[in-house]
């Protein structure tokens, strides 16, 4: 094994890093948030990340294409 090959995997450690501490920071702080809300309170914690994290918007856009290709039907057969 060559040494030019190991700081390769090593440049990549490193730039992957940030990703990683993130995705580790965010999994902290979601398993903190669900174990300190009451019971009634678990779907508005989901609901908090699904908007911090854009999932709610992309499911309103794909909704919002389904409707706009109904109507689109809807309008060729009228």
């Amino acid at each position: 094994m060559s040494v030019g090959s190991g700081v390769g995997v090593w440049t990549v450690f490193w730039v992957q890093l940030p990703a990683l501490v993130f995705a580790l920071a965010i999994i902290i702080v979601a398993i903190t948030a669900l174990r300190k809300a009451r019971p009634e309170d678990v779907p508005q914690v989901f609901e908090a990340f699904a908007v911090a994290f854009g999932r709610q918007r992309l499911r309103r856009t794909t909704r919002q294409r389904k409707l706009g290709v109904a109507q689109a039907r809807n309008k060729e057969r009228n």
